[in-house]
């Protein structure tokens, strides 16, 4: 049966060293890019949330099991040497039956590390991407 699966970026959380405050992002999933510029501070602990959130929607052939690749960059802007991370992950998630209620997953969470270049202080920092996926079978 087919389903759609919906994934929304709902936050960025940046936790560890304060290695700089000019942040850009990308989220790519199944090979749709969303790049941001110019948002947040990326101090510790800060939360940039997202009202209304990023959203991609993806349909599915087969809603039994649904896999997406999730691919997450971030980049702190320096004069001679950026610091970037990324991170690739692939989130699962299943599809109701046919006639249930939509399956929801919250919370899902996708971290980039990114290490201070050139590595004289050896400072990491951590960008944490946070997304809902939400899976609706059409078939019935």
């Amino acid at each position: 049966m087919p389903c759609t699966c919906t994934v929304k970026l709902t936050e960025i959380v940046h936790t560890g060293a304060d290695i700089g405050d000019d942040w850009s992002y990308s989220v790519s999933i199944e090979g749709t890019t969303v790049a941001m510029e110019g948002i947040g501070s990326g101090e510790p602990r800060e939360r940039i949330p997202f009202d209304p959130p990023y959203a991609w929607i993806i349909e599915v052939a087969d809603c039994d099991i649904v896999s997406l690749d999730v691919q997450v960059k971030a980049k702190e802007q320096d004069l001679f040497f950026s610091d970037k991370g990324e991170k690739v992950r692939t989130l699962t998630v299943t599809c109701p039956e046919p006639g249930e209620g939509p399956n929801r997953f919250e919370n899902q969470q996708v971290v980039a590390r990114v290490t201070e270049q050139p590595f004289l202080n050896k400072l990491v920092h951590w960008v944490t991407f946070v997304f809902d996926l939400e899976t609706v079978c059409h078939g019935g």
